[in-house]
């Protein structure tokens, strides 16, 4: 049976993450294999004023409270001036307000993270369409930002009531199915 597990941490404390994924991974290491790990701080986001813009509601409740995620993970070469220099104007883009005014445009919660040599942007929205949407308005006001692009996945994130369902036998696995197109593709 093959699918993706997407697992995100944050807390005040970096220590507890790590051991909390490390028990994670360690009991899960017969199953999964890792694909890609970030380790980071938060830098920015985009905070909207109703949270609930970007959660399924009723329209759709079997998934009621969840949400999609788009994950860019992006990685520079750090002897590179030219490609510090776009990671640079890909970093002052994402806080500027242009930035946000498309946040909130298309509802989506926006987060970005950095380490040594590598942003990482999560944007979380209702639809899979509203993440695909604000794709292609950043490709249109600057292509280059994706010659960096390590990573790019999109991912269901269920709220606790689908996973508790889940577990207790009251939905069907295959139900979810309709998110197997949301798993890694090409963006």
């Amino acid at each position: 049976i093959g699918g993706d597990f997407f697992i995100f941490l944050s807390s005040q404390n970096s220590e507890w993450n790590s051991r909390l994924l490390s028990e994670i991974e360690e009991n899960l290491s017969d199953l999964t294999e890792t694909v890609d790990h970030f380790d980071g701080a938060s830098v920015f986001f985009t905070d909207l004023n109703d949270n609930e813009k970007t959660l399924i509601s009723t329209e759709d409740p079997e998934f009621l409270g969840g949400s999609f995620t788009l994950r860019l993970s992006f990685l520079w070469n750090e002897n590179d001036e030219s490609e510090i220099n776009l990671a640079k104007k890909f970093r002052k883009f994402i806080e500027s307000e242009d930035f946000k005014k498309i946040m909130e445009r298309f509802s989506i919660r926006s987060s970005l993270f950095e380490s040594k040599n590598q942003l990482l942007l999560m944007l979380l929205a209702k639809t899979p369409e509203q993440l695909e949407n604000v794709l292609q308005e950043i490709h249109q006001i600057e292509s280059r930002f994706f010659l960096f692009l390590e990573v790019g996945s999109y991912a269901f994130v269920p709220s606790v009531d689908v996973l508790t369902g889940l577990r207790m036998g009251g939905l069907r696995m295959g139900k979810l199915s309709p998110t197997a197109k949301f798993k890694l593709r090409p963006i």
